[in-house]
């Protein structure tokens, strides 16, 4: 349970991580959307096959990125991860619980075993 109970938690950390990573990459996506905006609307006259080429390939770059970008995928995996580790706690308490319950047994079967050895040493006497 422990291994993996270390590797939910990893998981879940570098999800966590990456989420944090999109919203920096987002925040890219954003400054460079308004700088092509501002170029197209500040010199029309300006916009040759390069510049159209570098509009359309950050376009397209941030188009491929969007499914990514929704951070959906890396939400599922933090929901997932909580659960394997709400799941993993869960067992580490019944098996503690298991083991205090074998625990408990041994003792009284030790006490049961005594006691018919004593019973048994007073029917000796008898």
């Amino acid at each position: 349970v422990k291994p993996l109970k270390r590797l939910a938690a990893l998981a879940h950390d570098c999800a966590q991580r990456l989420l944090v990573c999109l919203g920096t990459f987002q925040a890219v996506h954003t400054t460079l959307v308004d700088g092509i905006q501002e170029f197209l609307v500040a010199d029309p006259a300006g916009i040759d096959e390069h510049a159209i080429c570098l509009v359309e390939f950050c376009a397209a770059f941030f188009r491929d990125c969007e499914r990514l970008l929704g951070g959906e995928q890396l939400r599922i995996v933090c929901e997932r991860c909580e659960q394997i580790l709400h799941d993993c706690t869960s067992l580490e308490g019944l098996i503690r619980d298991g083991d205090s319950a074998e625990s408990a047994l041994g003792h009284y079967e030790a006490k049961v075993s005594a006691l018919q050895d004593r019973q048994g040493s007073a029917r000796r006497f008898f």
